[in-house]
């Protein structure tokens, strides 16, 4: 089973409409989805009415995500830390699992070395 199989089986046991009806979503907003994997919660937002931006260091997950040809959204290979360097701006940036470890760990062993 590939990584993307497995991100695709888990979904049946997310309730993301669930949770995503709990947010101020507006029709055109701009979402960064860090950690994008297989894009499944970028179609969700993308029903919405949302355009997603998706990143993911994952190549692998990154072809499935483009798979689902949702014409309101881009996914980029990239590595979350870096975004600050990019010039693209969203309203609101969405992350779930992994991903925060990924961002906060990296902080944190910033402000311990300091």
């Amino acid at each position: 089973m590939s990584l993307a199989d497995e991100y695709q089986r888990q979904l049946a046991w997310r309730s993301w409409p669930t949770i995503l009806d709990e947010l101020p979503l507006h029709p055109g907003q701009k979402i960064l989805d860090l950690g994008c994997a297989a894009g499944d919660l970028a179609a969700e937002l993308v029903a919405r009415g949302a355009f997603v931006i998706g990143v993911d260091l994952n190549e692998e997950l990154l072809q499935a995500a483009r798979a689902k040809g949702l014409s309101n959204a881009e996914f980029l290979l990239g590595e979350l830390r870096a975004l600050a360097r990019r010039s693209r701006r969203a309203a609101t940036i969405f992350t779930w699992g992994a991903s925060c470890k990924a961002i906060l760990g990296s902080r944190d062993s910033r402000s311990r070395s300091s």
